[in-house]
């Protein structure tokens, strides 16, 4: 009765724990610690992972699904995995998600090609957050960069109609879910990615 105790309890705590690391893909090198965090008691192993079954094998599941979904979207944006999962859960505490950030990046990183084209609309709407894609030796900058700078314009930016209809300009429609995320600018971006950090939502290990 005891280690069935245990055994379930450790259940519970790893679906909490998986809750609050619903963006990462640091989940699975987590696993053994947490499960020895929650019950100290529990031999950690192949007999214990065993026993404690379908908790175990749905933690993995997830990680690796989330570990090739970041690696994915980094491989598609240029945006490393670790700031991905630190965005996606910054993201969560603002009422958007990891999807909103992958498809805002992705417009995102159109309208900069259309901009370094010369496309008159793409050029205006970065110019009216106060965007520069170039930096000063007429290099391209980084996607993450503009990302930051986006969100130095739309905080600069009056009213939550405005704010919303230049989000979408550069990111979609996406940015529109995405501006309590980003109305404060950069430096609220940086404060929520630390955040994440602190809290185990930033990826580490293999998969960044």
């Amino acid at each position: 009765a005891g280690f069935k105790a245990g055994i379930d309890g450790a259940s519970r705590g790893l679906e909490s724990f998986i809750n609050r690391n619903k963006t990462t893909g640091q989940v699975v090198g987590n696993v053994v610690n947490a499960i020895k965090a929650i019950n100290p008691v529990v031999t950690v192993g192949v007999v214990a992972i065993g026993a404690l079954g379908a908790a175990v094998s749905k933690t993995v599941n997830l990680a690796l699904d989330l570990g090739e979904q970041l690696q994915q979207l980094s491989d598609r944006t240029g945006i490393s995995v670790r700031s991905l999962s630190e965005l996606g859960f910054a993201a969560e505490q603002s009422n958007a998600n990891l999807q909103d950030i992958s498809a805002g990046v992705r417009v995102l990183n159109r309208n900069i090609g259309a901009a370094a084209r010369g496309n008159k609309t793409a050029v205006a709407a970065f110019k009216d957050l106060g965007v520069s894609i170039r930096d000063t030796n007429g290099n391209l900058k980084a996607a993450e960069q503009i990302l930051g700078e986006v969100a130095d314009g739309i905080k600069a930016t009056g009213s939550a109609s405005l704010q919303a209809a230049k989000a979408q300009r550069v990111l979609g429609f996406a940015g529109v879910r995405l501006v309590p995320l980003l109305k404060g600018g950069s430096e609220g971006l940086a404060e929520l990615r630390k955040r994440a950090e602190e809290l185990g939502g930033s990826v580490s290990g293999k998969f960044a």
